[in-house]
């Protein structure tokens, strides 16, 4: 579970990320980001019915992405908020292939990765 400092729960903050954040795409998953002046890292995901019908479904893939974000974030200790989402449906049946969920994993740490890689030089600094 993440840590509360390191949720972004804020709707309009949301909102702000996906009109003017920068975004990093990977096979099935999106990163949106913004450099912000804080310390630290805030996160959320954005599962739609669309991407998961099923509400068991799109918890399953939060708490997934979370494990591997709060693991990732503990050592990033730069601001930057992100926000997190599937690029296309999954079938029910993959969230329980280890195969799958690793590669979701890989995935996530690598866009992570990434964007602490191209957030180093800032033309924006959002003040929060």
């Amino acid at each position: 579970m993440l840590p509360l400092r390191n949720r972004l729960k804020s709707r309009q903050r949301i909102n702000e990320l996906f009109q003017s954040g920068k975004t990093i795409a990977g096979r099935n998953l999106f990163l949106r980001y913004q450099v912000t002046e804080r310390t630290f890292p805030k996160i959320s995901f954005a599962i739609s019915k669309k991407m998961a019908p099923l509400a068991s479904s799109r918890n399953r893939i939060k708490r997934l992405l979370a494990g591997v974000a709060s693991a990732d974030l503990k050592k990033n200790s730069s601001g930057v908020d992100l926000v997190v989402g599937l690029k296309r449906p999954l079938p029910k049946q993959l969230l329980r292939d280890e195969k799958f969920r690793q590669t979701i994993k890989t995935e996530l740490s690598d866009l992570l990765k990434k964007s602490t890689r191209q957030k180093l030089t800032p033309k924006k600094i959002i003040k929060t």
